[in-house]
């Protein structure tokens, strides 16, 4: 699929989910990963963290560069988000391992987001999902927020037939 396809796509579902309310009312981070045949498609707008780990243990991050200190000003989905404001990567999905997506109540706490990627993946792949929910759930709950207290939300897609090495 196409990127700039692809966000429009994002874009038209967005604002005919929002209505009848005011799409300036409802902007919002988004992040999304999904497989596409062969590929496994990552992408975010705005700030959180987009995360996929490779076969060979590296990670390919899409991360909002917060370098030059906060900012509350961020590109949101909106009427007028154009395809610059996303940042999107694909792979072979035969590549993929694991895609870690979570949004930037978690991600701005982080000193290390690789290092918060492989380890989250390694300590709940080997459990049933009900039981991952549950810890992560409790792990989100628990949560320390020096920074801020914003949303906490992480979505994880492992593949299932990857092993762990």
């Amino acid at each position: 699929m196409v990127p700039d396809v692809l966000f429009e796509h994002i874009r038209r579902l967005w604002l005919s989910n929002v209505a009848p309310l005011s799409p300036r009312d409802c902007a919002a981070t988004c992040l999304f990963a999904f497989r596409q045949c062969d590929l496994f498609h990552v992408g975010m707008l705005g700030d959180g963290l987009a995360a996929a780990i490779r076969s060979d243990g590296s990670v390919l991050s899409l991360l909002e560069d917060k370098s030059q200190g906060f900012s509350n000003i961020t590109s949101a989905l909106s009427p007028d988000v154009s395809s610059q404001n996303w940042c999107y990567m694909s792979l072979p999905a035969d590549q993929c391992t694991a895609v870690l997506l979570c949004t930037d109540g978690v991600s701005d706490d982080l000193d290390n987001a690789d290092g918060f990627v492989t380890g989250l993946v390694a300590a709940y792949r080997p459990l049933a999902a009900t039981s991952a929910s549950r810890h992560l759930r409790q792990m989100l709950e628990n949560w320390p927020t020096p920074r801020h207290n914003d949303d906490k939300t992480i979505a994880c897609l492992c593949r299932e037939d990857a092993t762990n090495e």
